[in-house]
């Protein structure tokens, strides 16, 4: 624990601050995109970055030392669970690749911790300034989109594409901004101070509870924590009078007010309403989140040792699918995150993981704590504020599921434990130090520089592959979307070529393939697909598509039954599953395939006009009366619905309800000859044929296929006899008379 000055450890103040400064950028959906891959690519390259430096130092001084912090250990036994849980995770690339993640995490925690002096403001001045534009872009975003329209329905935003992941990102960093603004001299105290006012602002406007709960319980902690530092450290010869900070304080606070009040008033913004964001937890509000929260505390019961980690989604849409959920949403809409990360972090890695993320989460906050009495300064004491605002948003969100708030996280944490000795100051974290020989020296660097540089290959090598994929990805997918399968399919199968492990790439491919009518290939495509992740719900439709395309029924069947295992109530599973039985004759379980689909979706037209069409086949008029007259209220607009219901009123015998339904089609559409021949066979079932006759001549007119236009003129002749006789001597048994002929009407239909 002596001094050290600065040559005893590696230099790793700049690759930090650099990488702290790309993150608003990777934010912009413009410049990246809206998606996860760029955010992970930058993680990742600057977690290389600094073991790199950490790496040159270490050889070039002589000897390595690492902090002892108290939460090392807790963290390598997560990352050892996390590594654990690949190997019973559905979705094992996705399990790996966030156990990776949690691994650079780590290194960057330790190597950071260990390397940066006790008070140095470079590295939170950098995080400061990338709150501080990532605060400005989403407020400038927020007052002037209902003007500019900066807000594209695909995205949360032009200036900051995810909002609430920007919100949350910023609230962590409103210590850091407060903190800088000490000491009170010199024209960056006011930068800092008004640009706290700033973040402040877009974080109320963003109207992310998370970012709420973690701005206000991170200010409050600062505040505490400030006001528990010694006697000794009150005044410090830099800092000038109070009233220049109450200046301050004051000039943030207007700013602040005013920029919300211009939100509220000059723009329309409601802060109780949902925030501008893409995610369904956020757009859906409470009602959602406590139904994640429900279903993710029964899946936690269901898979006591963790269902892998990084595949929450992949299990939890199959629990969800099973949990009736209350929302309207159905299993497929449901959000990719439980909105809690302890509850997610108890369902992917079991009690044992949620305890060592407690245990770690302490530790940490306890030396921050404990350095802050003792007299530590800034970065230290916001560092642990913002770590007690962390520990405040993970009840509402999954702050460490976005790579830019992981990094934060990660540098906030050897923020607030880092640091040596200082005269005068509190004491530092305790290190663990080792000398290189140097006779074993150059040795021990050959060999660390050949590993790195294969760890850097094949990290460049793999985001490459990730970023060209996902650039074909996107063009493929947009191609398909609009029918160019010529240039679509052929993207995403180079991108399936480039990324193997990506099931969601495949799938997109054999969507495409589908739609394109190439069915053979869809299924190779599909298969490979399940092959990575079993449980994906999607697949298996898709898998039942393809079959069913191909005429092999009993394989598309035995398909949509795994997709309905894992969604039961999925209104777009039972409908293709209802539709597979009905085309092989099993009407019974088609109506029931149709009934699960309605229970899922109450509001389901479609479910109701099949079920109504299974019923009449089956010969339950009345029940087929029924369901489709709940369609036609459901929706009177629907052609479809009306003339369903006419014919089944016809079948009926009630001819005057199908008067009316077919008549109501005509209102509609004037020139429809369905509708004229379903009214002609309603008028001659109340022997109006006369009435009939007419509506006739227009359908045979209106027909372009040369034998129905042959036989609705037989129907014409037909008709006119039956009018003629009407009108010489009515007979009272001509409704008998006319019943091949109104059959004959409807089956032209």
């Amino acid at each position: 624990n002596s001094v050290l000055d600065s040559r005893s450890r590696p230099d790793l103040r700049w690759p930090v601050a650099m990488i702290s400064l790309l993150i608003p950028f990777v934010l912009v959906p413009y410049i990246f995109d809206p998606f996860q891959l760029p955010k992970e690519v930058v993680f990742r390259i600057g977690a290389l970055l600094i073991l790199g430096g950490f790496l040159l130092g270490s050889f070039r001084i002589g000897s390595v030392r690492l902090a002892r912090t108290g939460a090392t250990l807790p963290f390598l036994l997560l990352l050892f669970l996390a590594l654990l849980s690949v190997f019973q995770a559905p979705y094992q690339a996705e399990a790996f690749a966030a156990a990776r993640d949690g691994a650079f995490a780590l290194v960057i925690f330790l190597l950071v911790a260990s390397a940066l002096p006790r008070e140095d403001r470079l590295i939170a001045g950098s995080l400061g300034l990338a709150a501080l534009l990532t605060s400005s872009a989403g407020l400038l975003q927020i007052l002037a989109a209902p003007h500019f329209s900066l807000l594209p329905p695909t995205m949360g935003g032009a200036l900051v594409g995810d909002v609430s992941t920007a919100a949350v990102f910023v609230a962590l960093l409103l210590p850091i901004l407060a903190g800088l603004t000490l000491p009170y001299r010199g024209w960056m105290c006011w930068i800092w101070g008004l640009g706290t006012g700033v973040s402040i602002a877009f974080v109320v406007l963003a109207r992310t509870r998370a970012g709420w709960l973690a701005a206000l319980v991170g200010l409050l902690s600062l505040m505490v924590l400030r006001f528990q530092w010694p006697a000794s450290q009150e005044a410090q010869p830099r800092e000038a009078s109070t009233a220049t900070g109450k200046l301050i304080a004051f000039a943030s606070v207007a700013l602040a007010i005013s920029a919300i009040l211009w939100g509220i008033y000059g723009t329309g913004i409601h802060l109780t309403s949902n925030p501008p964001s893409f995610k369904t937890s956020e757009l859906e509000g409470w009602k959602l989140r406590e139904d994640a929260w429900r279903v993710t505390r029964s899946m936690a019961l269901s898979h006591p040792l963790g269902a892998g980690v990084g595949n929450w989604r992949f299990v939890f849409s199959s629990e969800a699918g099973n949990a009736g959920v209350r929302t309207g949403f159905s299993a497929s809409r449901l959000p990719l995150e439980s909105g809690n990360e302890y509850l997610q972090v108890l369902a992917e890695l079991g009690a044992a993981g949620l305890f060592l993320m407690l245990w770690a989460g302490f530790a940490l906050i306890r030396l921050g704590l404990r350095d802050s009495r003792a007299g530590a300064g800034f970065p230290v004491t916001a560092g642990t504020a913002s770590l007690l605002g962390l520990g405040a948003a993970c009840f509402l969100s999954n702050p460490f599921r976005e790579q830019p708030t992981l990094w934060v996280v990660t540098i906030l944490a050897a923020l607030a434990c880092n640091g040596e000795s200082i005269k005068g100051s509190a004491p530092g974290t305790p290190f663990l130090q080792w000398e290189m020989e140097a006779s074993r020296r150059k040795l021990l660097g050959r060999l660390a520089a050949f590993l790195f540089v294969a760890l850097v290959s094949l990290t460049l090598w793999g985001s490459g592959r990730m970023l060209l994929a996902s650039a074909d990805m996107k063009v493929g997918q947009a191609a398909c979307a609009r029918g160019d399968f010529a240039r679509g399919l052929p993207a995403l199968l180079r991108a399936s070529r480039t990324n193997p492990a990506s099931a969601a790439i495949r799938s997109l491919a054999a969507g495409c393939a589908l739609k394109a009518g190439r069915p053979a290939e869809a299924q190779s495509l599909i298969e490979a697909s399940l092959k990575l992740n079993p449980v994906e719900t999607s697949s298996w439709f898709v898998l039942a598509e393809a079959n069913s395309a191909q005429g092999r029924m009993i394989d598309a069947i035995a398909a949509a039954e795994k997709a309905k295992g894992f969604w039961p109530r999925d209104e777009a599973v039972n409908l293709l599953l209802g539709d597979l039985r009905r085309q092989t004759g099993d009407t019974l379980g088609a109506s029931v395939d149709y009934q699960a689909a309605l229970l899922g979706n109450p509001s389901s037209i479609a479910a109701y006009l099949r079920e109504g069409d299974v019923l009449l086949s089956r010969s339950q008029v009345v029940n087929a009366v029924a369901m489709l007259s709940r369609a036609v209220s459901m929706d009177p607009f629907s052609i479809v619905a009306l003339n369903k219901l006419g014919a089944a009123y016809a079948r009926a015998g009630d001819f005057e309800n199908a008067l009316n339904s077919y008549q109501s089609l005509l209102d509609l559409n004037g020139n429809d000859p369905d509708a004229m021949l379903g009214l002609a066979g309603a008028l001659s079932g109340l022997q109006r044929y006369c009435e009939a006759v007419p509506y006739l001549e227009r359908a045979s007119k209106l027909q372009t296929d040369p034998a129905r236009a042959t036989a609705l003129q037989t129907a014409v002749g037909q008709m006119s006899e039956r009018c003629e006789k009407s009108k010489s001597a009515p007979r009272p048994s001509g409704l008998l008379d006319s019943q091949p002929l109104r059959e004959n009407l409807f089956s032209n239909q």
